[in-house]
């Protein structure tokens, strides 16, 4: 028995011990991996070829709009007796039809301020005050229900009773 005792002991000690030799390889352990940030790059950071992108879609913009402005005032500096006559005519035909859509304009909107709502307030305050109290009601009486019916989407008409004319 005293030998057993002794090889335990021993067997617990070289236990020990190699754990600590393990925990001295752990704290002199390096990485074989560079793990440090890497090199920064200026060039990535001005994004030269999305500027000079964005600068040559501005380039076309500003030239298309140089050339409409262009052909703007061309037109604008022509002058045709003729056309001038048309423009007039169109603009008087214009201005009637604008009077003529407001004038309709206003005489729906008075038809729809005479006109008398067809809903009567009596009627559905009355239809609210019925419904609240059928709430109610079922509330006061859930414990009648099966809830395995009300999970099939219908109720037992037998196991029921709800008598509607109480409040």
């Amino acid at each position: 028995m005293w030998i057993q005792a002794k090889s335990k002991d021993l067997s617990y000690l070289d236990i020990v011990k190699e754990h600590i030799v393990h925990r001295k390889r752990l704290n002199y352990i390096s990485s074989r991996i560079d793990n440090s940030a890497p090199r920064l790059r200026p060039h990535v950071l001005q994004n030269l070829k999305g500027k000079i992108l964005n600068e040559t879609k501005q380039d076309k913009i500003n030239n298309s709009n140089k050339i409409l402005v262009d052909k703007l005032i061309k037109l604008s500096s022509r002058e045709n007796s003729t056309q001038n006559n048309l423009r007039d005519a169109s603009w008087r035909h214009k201005k009637f039809e604008d009077l003529s859509l407001s004038i309709e304009n206003s005489r729906i909107l008075q038809k729809l301020r005479d006109s008398k709502s067809h809903y009567s307030s009596e009627k559905l305050k009355n239809e609210y005050k019925y419904s609240f109290k059928l709430k109610k009601m079922l509330q006061k009486q859930s414990f009648r229900f099966y809830k395995h019916n009300l999970s099939n989407g219908g109720l037992n008409a037998e196991k029921v009773n709800l008598n509607l004319s109480q409040t």
